[in-house]
């Protein structure tokens, strides 16, 4: 686990769950896991993995990585994935990509299928993760994630563009620490979105900020999602 925030990016918990639209509490014990009572027994849920940074006076925070990966988890969840399998298809996935960050490199496009499919006779379960193990709803699943993201040569995400890399809005961990900024003037989109709420015309705010209308126009929406 490092402290170094250079080039990693950084977000708090309440920042990433509004990023990715995962509500707090989900974010928080992906991240930290949690306590609970079973049978009368506290027992411990740990992690679904140990996030980049250690704890600032017990605040969690995340870096790009970890708010990329975040998504990837949330997605099969959605699709159906249960939580134990998860986890398990978490573990198995470091291992073949040899990462802490699996599912959000872009190995895992291509050895996940291997991953679900060996995890189903592992579990002996029917249908466990059947769904996941068949090509067409992998995709689904895994491209439009993909899409939205630039890789390094080492599979790495560099840049997510929640828009469209045809879009103005994009999250950089080299560029002010990963907050959306517009592409090209690294403007925040949260500071161009407040000042068209604040009852400016936006292509006023354009000028203002020196960035195109267009960017303006990217960045309201983005925000707006943010916020639905």
């Amino acid at each position: 686990m490092t402290t170094s925030f250079l080039g990693r990016g950084i977000y708090s918990v309440q920042s990433a769950a509004r990023l990715s639209g995962i509500p707090i509490r989900r974010v928080r014990r992906w991240l930290c896991g949690y306590s609970f009572v079973s049978s009368g027994k506290a027992r411990r849920s740990p992690p679904v993995w140990i996030g980049d940074f250690a704890p600032i006076e017990t605040h969690a925070s995340l870096s790009f990585l970890d708010l990329i990966e975040l998504r990837f988890v949330e997605s099969f969840i959605r699709a159906g994935v249960s939580w134990k399998t998860m986890r398990l298809a978490h573990q198995k996935a470091s291992e073949y990509v040899k990462s802490p960050h699996p599912f959000c490199t872009n190995a895992f496009a291509t050895d996940g299928r291997k991953i679900f499919a060996d995890l189903k006779i592992a579990a002996d379960q029917k249908g466990i993760v059947e769904v996941i193990s068949k090509q067409r709803y992998f995709d689904q699943v895994i491209r439009p994630l993909l899409l939205q993201l630039d890789f390094s040569s080492s599979h790495y995400p560099l840049r997510w563009w929640p828009l469209g890399t045809s879009r103005h809005v994009v999250l950089d961990p080299n560029r002010c620490f990963g907050t959306p900024i517009t592409e090209r003037e690294a403007t925040p989109t949260r500071s161009l979105y407040l000042a068209v709420q604040a009852g400016n015309a936006p292509r006023q705010v354009a000028s203002w900020y020196g960035v195109s209308p267009k960017a303006v126009a990217d960045a309201i929406e983005f925000e707006r999602n943010l916020a639905a």
